[in-house]
Parts: structure tokens; C-alpha cells; sequence
């Protein structure tokens, strides 16, 4: 069964209004996401983690703020070839 996802401005105005359980598509980073949560959340460039220059374990634990956002789904986008995508590729 597919879902239908609002239009862009739709999903926009309900972000700015008082609805916050309007079903909308919210983007933002792991930084901004703790504490809340979400039914789903996707993290995509996770195969690129770490950033050049930026340490492991503090990168692992941002990744864990953002992988514990999610419930009832979590997907990964693995693609690059950093240090985690050989870790989940093993």
C-alpha cells in the first residue's frame, strides 16, 4: 500500500503552524534531532561517515542520536566508502 506524501508547501505550512502531528516529511540533521522522535527516519550519506576530518568516535556518536530517532523504521543509505559503510558492509 502506498502512502501519499503532500505537496512541498503543503508539508511546509504545516511545519509552521500549530499541527505537530500533521503527516509531513520533516528534514533535519542529527544534530537538530535529538530528543525527538519519529515512525520513520532515514539516514542517508551514513557510508561517507566520518566527514574528512572529523573524529570517529564522536561521528559514531552522532550517528547513534540519529539512528535512535526511529521506532518503527530506520533506513541507512550506505553508499561511499568510509570507514562505517565497511563496518555495516562486513
Amino acid at each position: 500500500m502506498a502512502t501519499q506524501i503532500p505537496a512541498l508547501g503543503t508539508c511546509l505550512s504545516r511545519m509552521t503552524t500549530s499541527e505537530p502531528a500533521a503527516d509531513t516529511i520533516k528534514v533535519l540533521t542529527m544534530h537538530a534531532s535529538q530528543g525527538l522522535e519519529f515512525p520513520v527516519v532515514a539516514l542517508v550519506g551514513a557510508g561517507r561517515m566520518p566527514a574528512e576530518g572529523e573524529d570517529e568516535r564522536e561521528e559514531a556518536k552522532l550517528f547513534y542520536v540519529g539512528a535512535t530517532r526511529a521506532p518503527q523504521r530506520l533506513i541507512i543509505g550506505l553508499s561511499g566508502s568510509g570507514p562505517f559503510a565497511d563496518r555495516f558492509a562486513a
